[in-house]
C-alpha cells in the first residue's frame, strides 16, 4: 500500500515520512510486516488554539464604531493657553508655587530590564 511506512523508513527519513503524511493525510507504520501505527496530521483551527489560551476574548460579530470627534471637550487657542500657564504656576518649574529650576525636578526611576 502506498500509505505505509516501515519503522525503519520513519526512522531513516522521517522528513519524507512527514511530508507524505502532510500529501496523504494518513500513513500506517510496519513493524515486521504488521500494522502497529497510523500517523495523521494534527489540524487545530486558529481560532481553537486562540480560545485555548487564558484570557482570550473572541472578537465582537460587529466592530465598534470610531469616534466622530476626538476625546475630551475641545478647547480653544486662549483656553489652552490659560491651562498651559497654569501648569506652568503650579508645576514646580518656575513661578510662586516653587523657584525649582528644571534640574532640580525629581528624576524617574530607570526601567528595569
Amino acid at each position: 500500500m502506498a500509505n505505509e511506512l516501515t519503522k525503519h523508513q520513519i526512522a531513516r527519513e522521517t522528513a519524507r515520512a512527514l511530508s507524505l503524511v502532510d500529501q496523504v493525510g494518513q500513513v500506517t507504520v510496519t513493524e515486521r510486516g504488521v500494522r502497529r501505527w497510523d500517523i495523521t496530521p494534527h489540524r487545530v483551527a486558529r481560532a481553537d488554539r486562540l480560545a485555548a489560551l487564558p484570557g482570550y476574548t473572541p472578537p465582537a460579530a460587529t466592530p465598534l464604531p470610531w469616534p466622530e470627534r476626538g476625546i475630551g471637550p475641545k478647547r480653544t487657542t486662549e483656553e489652552a493657553a490659560q491651562i498651559l500657564d497654569q501648569l506652568r504656576r503650579t508645576c514646580c518649574l518656575a513661578g510662586p508655587a516653587g523657584n525649582r529650576s528644571y534640574n532640580q525636578l525629581p528624576r524617574p526611576l530607570p526601567r528595569q530590564g
